[in-house]
């Protein structure tokens, strides 16, 4: 296994196989529009999607992922025009159980990719080969990453009802319209109680929703 000091989207594309980005064209992603723009709670950028698939094993309320820039500020007039998302330091994680348990979860930890503590233990059964660097979900997100800068991103993620990146455009949900999703990514990491549905649900319009949901893991903290 390789080990790398930090790792960007384009690294980290390029090790995936072929077939897993064959299956990420057919993933419809989403942007999940942040309930809040407090600095003290977004330090760093810090994009989220909702991600669903179309095969019949799939959830339809899609799965959760989440990437931070740790370089960068939320201040543009620090970036220059040579920083793009596509070659910038990059942390990720997705609430999908092919991330957590296929080996993706652990490979971030080891090459530090990881937006929050990962498993230690070794995938030797599901990932032998150590080929799992990103789920299908956050491959998406790579293709959708290419081409863009980070004005592009700050300014259309907050504001727009829909983002163009590339050729497509991506519908842009209110938090609110992510319930059930955030609901499920509770019920993936074994997380879920009666008590933790209410909280979001109480919290579903309010601009403390972030705080909330990086407080039950469903969000990543950035530190």
């Amino acid at each position: 296994m390789r080990n790398f000091i930090s790792m960007n989207l384009r690294q980290l594309y390029n090790l995936c196989e072929f077939d897993v980005k064959t299956r990420a064209n057919r993933v419809t992603l989403y942007v999940i529009k942040p309930s809040t723009t407090d600095k003290k709670i977004l330090t760093h950028p810090r994009f989220q999607f909702l991600a669903r698939s179309p095969e019949v094993y799939s959830l339809r309320t899609g799965h959760i992922a989440s990437i931070v820039f740790p370089n960068i500020e939320r201040n543009l007039n620090k970036i220059n025009n040579q920083q793009k998302p596509m070659t910038e330091e990059v942390r990720l994680h997705c609430t999908c159980p092919a991330f957590l348990y296929w080996g993706s979860d652990w490979l971030s930890g080891q090459n530090r990719y990881n937006l929050e503590p990962a498993t230690r233990i070794p995938p030797n059964i599901r990932d032998p080969q150590r080929k799992h660097y990103l789920c299908k979900h956050l491959i998406k997100v790579c293709s959708y990453m290419s081409g863009a800068n980070f004005k592009f991103l700050f300014d259309r993620f907050k504001y727009s009802s829909r983002v163009r990146m590339g050729a497509e455009e991506l519908h842009v949900l209110e938090p609110k319209e992510c319930f059930d999703s955030y609901i499920q990514a509770l019920k993936d990491m074994g997380e879920y109680s009666k008590d933790k549905e209410n909280l979001i649900f109480k919290y579903i319009d309010s601009p403390e929703l972030d705080k909330v949901l990086i407080n039950l893991g469903i969000y990543v903290s950035e530190e």
